[in-house]
């Protein structure tokens, strides 16, 4: 995969390498090409053209960079380096210098597209790779030149210059060709989120932004080019020199050799911190270098000059754009850059003009000095403007909360969001939040909660919740409302497109149903009874009647208040649930909000951005409920809210720590691979200052929240006698995942997601790491992935990929160790896991999303899995059948064979696509998911004792369960509701094909048929597993000692055992 990165990346780079040949190839002999093969003797006319030419890219490169914020920004490559290449072409067969203009300018209307390969290549290189990448740039660009140069020379004496730009022509249909080889497997479209937001200015503040770089871009290259037009002028015709037009040549040529020279420096010493001294510090050499290139009377002066301006001129070109790209939105790259060097253009187009003047009014040394109050000038306003002056994002109604103060960082955390000094995160200086931090915070946050929290959102969020609840809570049996009519006649489904398949789906049959609660009052509602003994209740037909009086209802808490004595709740479980239920409401209607002003295409997100735009639990109605979360905190760590953070670290004291990893992996070179070298060093530095060895000490990432909520006051008296120490932060951004506690890496997506304990009740247990589990995850990791290595059908048919906890750190708190009764909340509050990412295995034309998404509609109300059936170009039922081949296949095997199941819901299942089709399986989630059979089975003879003891083991039936409630229940249930609706997809034929399924793998492996009788997933019934009765009936809401599991209550029956009684029929 890096290797094919490198081909990306040299293919970019030869894109940029021709470009700029072509560009300069005649520049500097334009005049005798305009005479030679027009006839055309009038030196102005040179002037006019590069005029034109360089107004045509002005005006043409903010539109590219503007597309490229609406489309795949290799389809506009595509479509530029086709252009350019027919223009090229037709250029060869211009028959006047009229017509050749014409054809240049509608060249460089496509070939202005180019200038969005360099932001590309940042873009695809990574915020570490940056500075390798402007130098390679810088070394690519001046390359170019040289050569262009040299060819050009060669060029104007042929016979036939203009036959050339055939085989111009010929180098744009290659490399074409090429992007279109080796781009084909990769996303170019740019991310809404990828940038942290402290480092990014907003769309509101992104022009004052622009604005003040471009002005330092535009100086910094009229400075440069003033010195361009006749330097060789000078060199020949001033006095003290006398050179021949061949040296003057050389002397002219000597920058763009030095800035190729330039490469090993820039790629080491432009780190984004550096920036801020390199480019004042480079820009001060070189108006030394131009100063003494104006006032000198000696050759070798000169070169000295030479030297130093074009080394320094390459390093403060690169600080500058990558302070441009560093300052810029992902979504904003390429559009900020095109506008950059539309300004750049402006720079290039009066530098003639401005020299002119002063050759002809002082002298043609006059440029140099010119030259160097400019970089003066550009200097002292650039440090102001761009290097000193932050821009900081606004809070707006869906945007970043970045800006806003929080009030619980403690002094002690380094770079917390609150500063005793007046200052916001962004180094605005705000005078009045010295006495008034809190107004700061509620006016940040209220311009997002007021638009979030509009009336017709909340009764629209509340009536959907509404009727999961009334549909859920009749599945499991909580509450039993009575069917009176049919409803045949109206519907309020929307309508659905016909299912272009054959044999449609039955007409959707809804029953009225009626719900008596106590004191007189009543529900009433449509339902269609779907197959699962499942209901898909229609939120618009709710309706709360008392005393005679039927209106329309949308309240959840009301309904709580209404049934819970009825079911049995308690009033203590019914309080608590009404606060799950508000802060699930509160979310949902910041993720409606955030719907409606999306302007981003989720078939193009990566994996750790697509799972931010999941919308929770489909089956657990309090699925955002985040008890110990407060609105701050909802605003930076929930997942919907797509906060970039780096992670904040301890050191903890190996006598109280345990480390543990798989084989071949040992602590040293955990850290260095996710630390580095910088940050290792500043950790170290960090305990040499408390006078403490670092070698007795394990570096552990800590959650902010825990760290402020938990850590601190839990584990003060550590704090205090140094077993634990705070060090800092990372440099590398996480976004959090649908867990919340787990972070993906979106500074290096193929390092290790990172996997914290985080002390909040959600959905049904607190979200801490079991010192237990946390101890044995890397062995788990070991003896499952063994499981694959060896069997052949999972490791080389299947492809099965095993994302898994390579290693371990876990740390129990002294006392609450010593309850045994004590609630499990306090013994799983500090440790770390470090899972594999499932980027470090995909191929570069594979795309991993996680299972879940299948079941997301956009803003537009259109659901994600229609997208990719379109882009397919399967039929849905083919592509279904291509879903259910892809991801049941492994897990029945793991079942059938060797008695060991994941847990295959939408967040453990990666579903890997290729060409929008599904391609192969990843699952992760070992240690706390993964079950083994308490059936004897030869097969788990190799497992080892004490991974026995740690994990959980099920009888036949419960083993099975984890695929058909985790599964069929979790996810493919909701998944057919969703194409009922949206494609009207009959439901028994997509239970059909799962089933098909099934039998398709036994009929593959009949030496296990004792394996299928046993583990039987086509039986008639199973226990029905309830995950809302477990809050509201059966433990609510008590701190015991031991973690929750899913409730048990009555029987369901299997759809697959249905299907198979009364076939559906063929859609062929």
């Amino acid at each position: 995969m890096k290797q094919r990165q490198q081909w990306v990346w040299g293919t970019l780079f030869l894109c940029v390498f021709l470009a700029i040949f072509n560009e300069v190839l005649l520049s500097p002999f334009y005049p005798q090409f305009f005479r030679k093969v027009f006839g055309v003797e009038e030196l102005s006319y040179t002037g006019y053209y590069i005029f034109v030419c360089r107004l045509t890219v002005v005006l043409c490169a903010p539109v590219w960079g503007m597309l490229a914020r609406r489309f795949e920004v290799k389809h506009l490559l595509y479509i530029g380096q086709a252009g350019t290449a027919v223009m090229t072409a037709l250029m060869a067969t211009a028959t006047s210098s009229q017509q050749f203009l014409v054809y240049t300018i509608v060249l460089l209307l496509f070939k202005s597209s180019y200038l969005l390969v360099y932001p590309l290549i940042i873009q695809l290189a990574g915020k570490d790779e940056r500075a390798t990448v402007a130098g390679t740039y810088q070394a690519v660009f001046h390359g170019a030149i040289v050569t262009a140069t040299i060819a050009g020379a060669w060029m104007v004496n042929l016979d036939a210059p203009l036959f050339l730009f055939y085989w111009i022509a010929l180098a744009d249909v290659f490399q074409l060709g090429l992007c279109l080889y080796l781009l084909r497997g990769v996303s170019t479209r740019q991310q809404k989120v990828d940038v942290p937001p402290e480092n990014q200015p907003s769309s509101d503040n992104s022009w004052e932004f622009i604005v003040a770089i471009g002005m330092v871009i535009l100086t910094f290259h009229l400075a440069n080019n003033l010195v361009r037009p006749y330097f060789t002028e000078y060199v020949t015709a001033a006095t003290p020199f006398n050179s021949s037009l061949l040296t003057s040549s050389i002397l002219f040529l000597i920058p763009s050799i030095m800035a190729i020279a330039a490469l090993p420096y820039i790629r080491t010493a432009c780190r984004p911190e550096r920036l801020n001294t390199i480019y004042p510090l480079g820009l001060c050499l070189v108006m030394v270098s131009l100063y003494l290139q104006g006032q000198t009377q000696q050759v070798w002066v000169l070169v000295l000059a030479r030297v130093v301006y074009g080394f320094c001129f390459a390093v403060t070109q690169a600080a500058l754009e990558l302070q441009l790209f560093g300052k810029s939105q992902d979504n904003r790259l390429h559009f900020n850059y095109s506008l950059a060097t539309s300004f750049a253009n402006v720079g290039h187009l009066a530098a003639p003009l401005m020299a002119s003047g002063l050759v002809s009014t002082q002298s043609l040394a006059a440029p140099f000095f010119a030259a160097a109050a400019i970089c003066g000038f550009n200097s002292v306003f650039a440090q102001f403007a761009i290097f000193r002056r932050s821009y900081p994002k606004k809070a707006e109604g869906s945007g970043s909360t970045s800006g806003t103060l929080s009030l619980r960082c403690p002094e002690l955390v380094e770079g917390s969001k609150c500063s005793p000094t007046g200052q916001g995160r962004q180094g605005r200086f705000y005078p009045h939040s010295y006495l008034f931090p809190q107004r700061i915070l509620v006016m940040e946050h209220l311009k997002i909660l007021n638009h979030a929290l509009q009336p017709e959102r909340w009764q629209s969020v509340s009536r959907t919740l509404l009727a999961k609840m009334l549909s859920e809570f009749m599945y499991e049996e909580i509450i039993l409302p009575e069917a009176i009519t049919e409803n045949d006649g109206h519907t309020f489904d929307p309508p659905s497109p016909p299912y272009q398949g054959g044999n449609q789906s039955t007409p959707t049959r809804k029953v009225l149903y009626h719900l008596s609660l106590p004191e007189g009052i009543a529900y009433r509602f449509e339902a269609k009874h779907r197959l699962f003994n499942s209901y898909r209740v229609i939120p618009e037909s709710i309706q709360r009647g008392q005393g005679g009086d039927w209106l329309p209802a949308s309240n959840p808490f009301q309904f709580v208040l209404d049934f819970h004595s009825a079911v049995g709740m308690t009033a203590e479980t019914a309080a608590h649930l009404i606060k799950e239920l508000s802060n699930t409401l509160l979310a949902d209607a910041h993720i409606h909000a955030d719907k409606e002003n999306q302007d981003t295409d989720l078939l193009t997100l990566d994996y750790a951005h697509l799972e931010g735009e999941m919308e929770g639990h489909p089956w657990i109605t309090f699925n955002k409920g985040r008890i110990g979360f407060g609105y701050d905190d909802y605003l930076h760590h929930a997942p919907e809210r797509k906060q970039p953070v780096t992670l904040a670290w301890i050191a903890v004291r190996h006598d109280r720590a345990q480390f543990h990893a798989v084989e071949g992996l040992d602590y040293s070179t955990l850290m260095q691979e996710e630390l580095g070298e910088e940050t290792l060093t500043e950790f170290n530095n960090a305990l040499n200052a408390k006078n403490v060895n670092s070698s007795n000490y394990y570096f552990l990432p800590v959650h902010e929240w825990q760290w402020q909520t938990i850590i601190i006051p839990l584990f003060a008296g550590e704090l205090a006698t140094g077993v634990m120490i705070y060090l800092g932060r990372g440099k590398d951004y996480y976004l959090p995942q649908q867990s919340i506690r787990t972070f993906a890496n979106i500074s290096h997506p193929q390092k290790r997601h990172v996997k914290l304990p985080l002390s909040i009740l959600n959905t049904l247990v607190y979200r801490g790491l079991p010192g237990e589990r946390t101890v044995a995850a890397p062995q788990v990791t070991e003896w499952v992935k063994s499981i694959c290595d060896r069997d052949s059908f999972l490791n080389n048919e299947c492809r099965l990929i095993l994302p898994g906890e390579i290693a371990s750190i876990n740390y129990d708190h002294p006392y609450y160790t010593q309850l045994p009764s004590a609630p499990y909340q306090y013994k799983e509050m500090l440790g770390c896991l470090w899972r594999e990412s499932v980027v470090a295995y995909v191929e570069a034309d594979e795309r991993p999303i996680t299972l879940a998404a299948l079941l997301h509609i956009d803003g537009n109300g259109q659901p994600f899995v229609s997208g990719l059936v379109t882009q397919s170009g399967l039929s849905l039922e083919a592509w279904l059948e291509r879903l259910f081949n892809t991801i049941l296949p492994p897990l029945l095997h793991y079942l059938y064979r060797y008695g060991v199941v994941f847990s295959p819901h939408g967040e453990n299942t990666i579903l890997v696509l290729k060409n929008s089709i599904p391609h192969r399986l990843a699952m992760k989630d070992f240690v706390d998911d993964v079950n083994i059979s308490r059936h004897p089975l030869p097969e788990l003879d190799s497992l080892p004792q004490h991974l026995k003891a740690v994990l959980l083991s099920e009888p036949p039936e419960g083993l099975c369960q984890f695929i058909f409630a985790g599964l069929f229940i979790c996810h493919h249930r909701y998944l057919s509701d969703l194409l009922e609706i949206h494609h009207n997809y009959p439901e028994r034929h997509f239970w059909t094909q799962v089933r098909q399924s099934i039998l398709n793998y036994q009929r593959r492996f009949p030496e296990l048929q004792e394996r299928f009788e046993l583990f039987n997933l086509l039986a008639p019934q199973f226990t029905k597993l309830c995950l809302n009765r477990n809050r509201l009936l059966t433990y609510g809401y008590a701190d015991d000692g031991n973690r929750p599991h899913a409730s048990a209550f009555g029987k369901v029956s299997n759809a697959l055992y249905e299907v198979g009684e009364q076939p559906a029929l063929s859609l062929q």
